[in-house]
């Protein structure tokens, strides 16, 4: 009975310290990173503390659209801000209460349980569902996509590393991205549904 006493006291403990805990960084420029989990805390961190790096190395202030959407591997994975995020920051502050405020709500409706509903979805673990085909098809074009963006995702981030020229960077994207383009519309969009499903395959013309 003590050891078990001694193991829930462990418990309750371990649960206080992820959720009250507040590392010593979130005291200086982004206190609001407190308002996290203590172990999203330690996963944001490296993130502040890399800013300095890519200040010393020269590197540009990156640009983001209204809803700050970065392609790098850390903000697609985690869902939180990033380092060019707090890169630009410094610059101008994007970051604003209302942000965070966005961030932090993911976790206090969910918590960590928000991370499963971003994980991949593999066709073999879909049920059987009498309906032709359509749930496999669509996983399948959905597979697809979700291929054409890694691929996208992983240019992005060579060209932060190598940093490249916006102006080259842009003429890369553009062709890359117009290249898909014409050859989706040219070889499938433009092909009838009815040829598809009467097998003919004007596509490989």
């Amino acid at each position: 009975m003590n050891q078990a006493r001694d193991v829930d006291n462990r418990v309750v403990t371990a649960a206080s310290h992820a959720s009250n805990k507040v590392l010593s960084v979130c005291a200086g420029e982004h206190p609001a990173i407190a308002r996290f989990p203590v172990v999203i805390q330690k996963l944001l961190v490296p993130e502040v503390l890399a800013v300095e790096e890519r200040i010393a190395e020269g590197k540009d202030t990156p640009e983001f659209n209204e809803e700050l959407t970065c392609y790098c591997s850390f903000a697609r994975r985690y869902l939180l801000p990033c380092r060019h995020i707090f890169h630009l920051n410094t610059v101008t502050p994007v970051l604003t209460p209302e942000k965070w405020d966005y961030y932090v709500s993911m976790f206090e409706e969910g918590g960590m349980e928000v991370y499963e509903s971003i994980t991949a979805v593999h066709i073999a673990e879909q049920p059987p569902i009498p309906n032709g085909g359509r749930v496999e098809s669509l996983l399948e074009m959905r597979e697809i996509e979700e291929r054409l963006h890694q691929q996208l995702y992983a240019v992005h981030e060579i060209l932060d590393e190598r940093q490249v020229p916006e102006d080259k960077r842009r003429e890369v994207l553009r062709e890359w991205v117009g290249h898909v383009r014409v050859t989706v519309a040219s070889l499938l969009l433009n092909v009838e549904p009815e040829e598809i499903v009467e097998r003919n395959r004007p596509w490989e013309l």
